[in-house]
């Protein structure tokens, strides 16, 4: 499991919106075969970084996405083959 998943803004305006991008194509590809869980951290505190999936309009674009594609909606009893620890 990755907890407090996530990602700060940057100077670009999109830089969010492509980085939710670039991790689904990170989970597609099973960089990380043995992840089972993601928890994104979803979190405005006050003096602290925007950490929320919709803190720009791009970044929500990026998010809304990513969000119907299968590999964010695994199968729970599937197993893995490339998983090692199956």
């Amino acid at each position: 499991m990755l907890s407090e998943f996530g990602s700060r803004d940057r100077l670009e305006p999109s830089a969010r919106a492509q980085w939710f991008r670039d991790a689904l194509s990170a989970l597609e590809a099973a960089v990380l075969p043995s992840l089972k869980a993601l928890a994104y951290l979803d979190s405005n505190r006050t003096g602290e970084c925007d950490w929320r999936t919709h803190c720009t309009l791009d970044a929500f674009h990026g998010y809304r996405e990513i969000a119907p594609d299968p590999v964010m909606h695994p199968d729970p009893t599937a197993r893995r083959p490339r998983d090692p620890l199956l």
